[in-house]
């Protein structure tokens, strides 16, 4: 057994906080026409399997009860189910019905292997595969390493006389000596480099964004995703290609910086802090199968006011400078130097907003008698953020190369139309800026506060931007009041508050009296503020004290529900300990779950 690694931390954290989530599996559709030989499909993936310990990892619960461990199961064999819809009356419906119903099915991560395939056969020459895994396991550059080595080992049992094992290399190294690498003693010394740069680039920032939407005060957060798809032609999408081959970019760049100005115009903030995700790959483990993904918290400064292309170079900057320092667990700057920002409880494990690309293709493998294509990412109904917006870069299915912007929001924040309008003014930047590169943001900007619609569509001619809502159909924009007059500016009015006393910390035994009426000496309050004295390693807090303000992160939540367990006689849950960071709130809450489990048993 040995420990999960910080990405694989993350992971299983999200999980603990969104129980009965699917946020952490992922599902891909790959189309397959052609001659298609199943039983050798088959054995490829087993082949495939065979070769990756890290495919077939599981967890283990650890005798601690904080973290899981997690093991190698050296007989876990993929499972593989069969499918033939070829005699339905309309196979296209009966498999939207039997994706769905894969995509909702969990997977127990305590039994290996974490993956499971469905291969359907929708007409003799038509097969699709349905691929579920869990994140624990493998990131989207893990997928493509795995189904470009089931295409080898498919080609080779499919052209060869003898059907043996399938002679492909081993990976060099393994996703185990991976996680033992983190702990040496060269990487503990490039962690404490990373937390000095982090600390220097993220002090101050604020991870949440007083976005008109966020400041919905008593709105109860169902953690219920939605998903809008806008989709760019490939004529566009060639005209963002080539100019940002010309400026020393990429197109994600160019739409990343596009972005933070959308963000600027809809705050009037010009410090942001945005996630994106990427590889984290060290050296020796480019085609190990595992969980290596982080997310970077770029701190971006746009001011609308200089020459776009400037923008883009800045955006640019930022990330090539972050990029050295991505092994650092992204929680772990975000714990420590974040600044709380209205509407977003405690400090979080991820920015509040996300732009990433998912930049790796389907591998190019020459199979007999056989084409294959990416038929659908299939994402989870549990948002991992307020609004995380995912560039799909090659997407041919919006005619040639186009490409695909995937705006996943979460519902009881955004409605369609928020975010169609979003994504509509984001449709407006890129058109000015392919216009003019040299021009300020902002002169483009002033002309889409009147746009509730696709900027670039003219009444003569079809949109290169489409939008497609969760439902499939074009959504309808929900109208958003903008104020008038002194240019452009797409925030909402909002409440400044400002704070300028300074709070002394005393020890909860100190405070005398909890506002509310609950004395000092509550039983329940000594015990979790003993709870906190412990995993914090101090006593500098009073009940009115937010637990990430004086010390707290993410896993020491995780080690005081461990350690209130056998004093309270039940676990409580993490994601209540996390939505009430405040001490006092979190006694309350905890005295509820008490009181509510006395009436269960009949006390």
């Amino acid at each position: 057994m040995f420990a999960l690694s910080p990405s694989q931390e993350a992971v299983w954290l999200h999980e603990q906080l969104l129980e009965g989530s699917l946020t952490c599996q992922s599902t891909v559709v790959v189309d397959l026409w052609g001659y298609l030989s199943t039983d050798a499909l088959g054995r490829a993936l087993t082949d495939t399997c065979a070769r990756h310990r890290g495919l077939r990892l599981e967890l283990v619960p650890s005798e601690a009860g904080v973290l899981p461990g997690q093991r190698v199961d050296d007989h876990a064999v993929p499972r593989v189910r069969r499918v033939d819809l070829s005699r339905k009356s309309d196979p296209g419906a009966a498999f939207t019905e039997l994706l769905a119903a894969e995509a909702a099915t969990p997977i127990d991560p305590y039994e290996a292997p974490l993956m499971r395939w469905t291969l359907v056969r929708l007409d003799r020459l038509h097969h699709r595969v349905i691929h579920v895994g869990h994140h624990l396991v493998h990131d989207g550059r893990s997928f493509d390493i795995m189904l470009r080595e089931v295409f080898e080992c498919y080609h080779i049992r499919t052209t060869k006389s003898s059907p043996g094992a399938a002679p492909i290399a081993r990976p060099a190294r393994s996703y185990e000596e991976y996680v033992a690498e983190l702990n040496g003693f060269d990487n503990r010394y490039r962690r404490a480099q990373a937390m000095e740069f982090w600390r220097e680039e993220l002090e101050g920032a604020a991870f949440g964004l007083p976005l008109p939407w966020l400041d919905r005060t008593g709105t109860r957060r169902r953690g219920v995703a939605g998903r809008l798809r806008q989709a760019v032609d490939a004529g566009l999408a060639a005209r963002l290609r080539e100019l940002s081959r010309d400026q020393g970019h990429t197109p994600f760049t160019t739409l990343l910086a596009l972005f933070a100005e959308l963000l600027r115009l809809h705050t009037s903030l010009d410090d942001l802090v945005i996630g994106t995700a990427v590889d984290n790959r060290p050296m020796g483990h480019r085609k190990t199968i595992g969980r290596f993904e982080n997310n970077l918290p770029l701190r971006l400064r746009p001011n609308g006011t200089s020459p776009a292309r400037s923008a883009v170079d800045g955006v640019s900057d930022a990330l090539f400078r972050c990029l050295p320092h991505q092994h650092l667990p992204v929680r772990k700057p975000v714990c420590a130097w974040a600044r709380p920002t209205a509407g977003r409880r405690g400090k979080p494990l991820l920015p509040g907003v996300m732009f990433s690309s998912l930049g790796a293709q389907l591998p190019q493998v020459d199979l007999p008698q056989l084409g294959y294509s990416l038929f659908e990412r299939y994402g989870a109904d549990t948002p991992r953020c307020d609004l995380d917006v995912v560039l799909l870069p090659y997407d041919r299915r919006v005619g040639g190369p186009g490409m695909t912007l995937v705006w996943n929001y979460d519902r009881d924040v955004f409605s369609e139309g928020d975010v169609e309008l979003l994504a509509s003014r984001l449709e407006h930047l890129l058109h000015g800026y392919l216009a003019d590169p040299t021009a300020p943001f902002a002169s483009t900007a002033h002309e889409a506060t009147a746009l509730p619609l696709s900027a670039a569509a003219a009444p003569d001619r079809e949109p290169s931007m489409r939008l497609f809502g969760t439902s499939g159909q074009q959504p309808t924009p929900q109208a958003l009041p903008l104020p008038t007059g002194g240019g452009p500016n797409w925030a909402q009015p909002r409440r400044l508050v400002t704070e300028s006393r300074r709070i002394r910390l005393w020890p909860v035994a100190e405070q005398r009296q909890v506002p509310g009426g609950a004395a000092a000496d509550d039983p329940l309050v000594e015990v979790v503020g003993e709870g906190w004295r412990v995993v914090l390693e101090h006593d500098r807090f009073v009940q009115s004290s937010h637990f990430f303000h004086v010390g707290g992160h993410s896993l020491l939540v995780v080690r005081l529900a461990a350690w209130l367990e056998p004093r309270l006689g039940h676990r409580p849950p993490l994601k209540v300990l996390l939505q009430n960071p405040v001490l006092r709130d979190q006694v309350e809450a905890l005295r509820e779950i008490a009181e509510e489990r006395d009436l269960a048993h009949g006390r």
